[in-house]
């Protein structure tokens, strides 16, 4: 029998923290719980700030909101001179691939995405990028799936997206 899997789009996601993020709570809930493989993508338009995301490595000061339970299961405590430091443990990277991209392309996936996060960036574009941006990330959702934008974000209206919460678009055909 073929695992279902759960495609999840991170974009615009900086140095990565909210794409480690989804991953954790992914692993936790739909392949622990359901046996689902899961792929992250998480995108960002600067080099430098994918390649630090890449190495999943971070201050101990960034893990003060993230449950006791999945610091122990998904991360590696640095020692010595890293002492400071915490490091995602080889599942948790192995399930996000990181990837430059400009949301103001013309990118198509080949497979679509269940949910794209695209959140607190779209905000500082203008109008029509806004729009572009979001018609770009709608042809890349699946009939059924979600796109979500932070809360400071204003949503163009588009047909077969309705609104289902703060922020939250279901693709609906």
């Amino acid at each position: 029998m073929t695992k279902k899997c759960i495609r999840i789009w991170s974009a615009a996601c900086s140095t990565g923290e909210e794409a480690y993020s989804i991953g954790m709570s992914v692993l936790d809930y739909f392949y622990m719980k359901y046996n689902f493989d899961a792929k992250i993508t998480a995108s960002d338009i600067d080099h430098k700030v994918l390649s630090h995301a890449q190495k999943g490595v971070y201050l101990l000061d960034k893990a003060s909101d993230i449950y006791e339970e999945y610091l122990r299961r998904w991360w590696l405590k640095g020692t010595d001179l890293h002492m400071y430091h915490m490091r995602a443990k080889r599942e948790l990277k192995e399930i996000i691939h990181f990837k430059k991209l400009n949301l103001l392309g013309s990118c198509m996936f080949e497979e679509k995405f269940d949910v794209i996060f695209c959140r607190n960036v779209l905000f500082y574009f203008k109008e029509k990028d806004q729009k572009k941006a979001q018609a770009m990330l709608a042809r890349n959702l699946k009939v059924g799936g979600y796109l979500i934008f932070g809360h400071a974000e204003k949503f163009y209206p588009m047909e077969g997206l309705v609104n289902v919460s703060t922020g939250v678009y279901n693709k609906v055909s």
